[in-house]
Parts: C-alpha cells; structure tokens; sequence
C-alpha cells in the first residue's frame, strides 16, 4: 500500500522514509537547534522520494543508479 505508515518499530526497514517534525536539538543543529514544544517520527513504506526533481525512491525501491549501485553493494537490492 503506497505511502503506509507505521510505528516506530518500522524504522529500520530498508527503503522506508522517516520523518520528523517540531524540536530539533543542538547535537543537529548548532549551535541552538530549533526550539518546538514536542518532536515527533513518522515512518512510512512504499513512499515516493525525489532529490532535486530526480526519483530517487520508487514505492520504497532505490531507483537512482548509483544509490542502486550502493544498495546492490550492501544486498539490499
């Protein structure tokens, strides 16, 4: 099902997406990091991805060829 979503325990998953929103800490932004009340993931399989108008990720499949050429490397192809 394109763009499921799951708990946590599904992030992990090779090819799925995280997504995180609201309170980023300073470890990944210094020097302050960007102040929200909360944070909050989301996982989603079978998403769509795309980096600077390319399709990098194809219902949760690496499509672009070198990050493809990566995945095969690592078995994950």
């Amino acid at each position: 099902m394109p763009g499921s979503c799951l708990s946590l325990s599904g992030e992990r998953v090779w090819g799925c997406t995280e997504w995180g929103l609201g309170n980023i800490g300073s470890i990944l932004i210094a020097p302050d990091g960007i102040s929200a009340a909360s944070h909050t993931d989301g996982i989603c399989l079978n998403a769509f991805a795309w980096l600077d108008g390319k399709l990098i990720l194809d219902e949760g499949k690496i499509v672009e060829e070198e990050l493809a050429k990566l995945a095969k490397e690592l078995g994950k192809a």
